[in-house]
């Protein structure tokens, strides 16, 4: 654990960057691989002082926001050198199947919606 706490703590000791302008970003994973896998996340993010991740909607099993908020706490951590912790995202809608839908079918879809919403095309981060 020690690993983990020093890079955590060599993280945040750093300035946090926040995003230039709000973006919001719709993505949907889908694939089938020997079974279906399909998730769903819409996305806002938004300059702000200090780091706050809502759901304005609730995924039907918590395997699934566990999914979409790990992978946005990982971005947001470990994508740049610099953390980008000024700023809110959030959750505004989500897209799933019974039948198809996993922790990993949201990771993926996430992980996208989130790459978009900080860079896509141009990027959306100021540094300090």
């Amino acid at each position: 654990m020690r690993h983990v706490a020093n890079w955590l703590e060599r993280k945040l000791a750093q300035p946090a960057a926040t995003v230039a302008s709000p973006r919001t970003v719709s993505k949907e994973f889908s694939r089938f691989s020997g079974r279906e896998h399909f998730a769903g996340v819409t996305l806002t993010v938004r300059p702000a002082e200090e780091l706050s991740l809502c759901f304005s909607v609730e995924p039907s099993e918590a395997d699934f926001r566990w999914a979409i908020e790990d992978t946005i706490l990982c971005a947001l951590l470990s994508r740049y050198r610099q953390p980008v912790l000024r700023l809110e995202v959030t959750v505004d809608a989500i897209q799933e199947k019974a039948s198809a839908s996993s922790y990993f079918s949201f990771k993926m879809a996430t992980s996208e919606a989130i790459e978009e919403a900080l860079g896509g095309v141009s990027t959306n981060i100021v540094w300090r």
